[in-house]
């Protein structure tokens, strides 16, 4: 994992490196329902230049896999 994708993860938010491998970084925030799950994948495509297609979330209890 790179310091520059911790650069780029939203600021508005706090966040927490999981795990992380070539293909997949795993980040734990304090969102606390979906709106606040747009505005992180809104803020995190922003700093990435990059677009986000979230077909379905899944709630689960206090946990939102986006």
């Amino acid at each position: 994992m790179s310091a520059l994708f911790e650069a780029k993860l939203p600021t508005s938010f706090s966040n927490e490196i999981e795990s992380s491998s070539p293909n997949l970084i795993v980040v734990r925030s304090n969102v606390t329902n979906l709106e606040e799950c747009s505005i992180w994948i809104k803020e995190y495509g922003k700093a990435t230049n990059t677009k986000w297609n979230a077909r379905t979330s899944k709630p689960c209890g206090q946990r939102f896999v986006c």
